[in-house]
């Protein structure tokens, strides 16, 4: 019952779209609160894994709006794209997960700059460490908030499919 009533919303591309672009935003909106109201400065990894969510939250409105205006099979279209970005997500997150745990080492020197207010920037900055890759500075049940971004970006990647799948079979009918 529940099943199908989502799968029924899911599978119009208006409401796709909607779902993508509140998901995306969401999750930013959650790594943003914990880096400026909890103190979690991002590493490099981390601010990496936020450009997927930025892009899906344009390609959902984008979406929206062609699918109000009728184009639901570019629409569609869209949705399907987005699952391609969750999933690439899913797999940066992997990859931050494995740095985190020590499986391997980051390509990447994990820093971070914020500009404070007053002052002399430099000694500022200088005197801040840069946030690193390879510490966890957050879990909520064991899992850190790269795992945790694994496990979305996987879910969402898979909606998106099925809901992309769903849309473009139901435009062809």
């Amino acid at each position: 019952m529940v099943f199908s009533f989502i799968y029924n919303k899911l599978s119009s591309a208006f409401w796709a779209c909607a779902a993508i672009a509140l998901c995306a935003v969401g999750a930013l909106a959650f790594a943003y609160y914990m880096q400026y109201e909890r103190g979690l400065d991002p590493c490099h990894l981390c601010l990496l894994q936020r450009w997927p969510y930025r892009i899906a939250a344009v390609l959902g409105v984008a979406g929206f709006g062609l699918a109000h205006m009728g184009r639901t099979n570019l629409a569609g279209w869209i949705v399907l794209l987005c699952s391609v970005l969750f999933f690439g997500e899913s797999g940066l997150a992997f990859y931050h997960v494995g740095v985190e745990q020590h499986w391997w080492r980051s390509i990447f020197e994990g820093c971070t700059i914020s500009f404070p207010k007053g002052g002399d920037l430099l000694s500022q900055i200088e005197a801040k460490p840069a946030a690193r890759c390879d510490e966890i500075a957050w879990t909520l049940i064991g899992l850190s908030m790269a795992g945790w971004n694994m496990l979305l970006a996987f879910g969402l990647g898979l909606a998106c499919l099925v809901s992309g799948a769903a849309v473009l079979r139901r435009t062809e009918a």
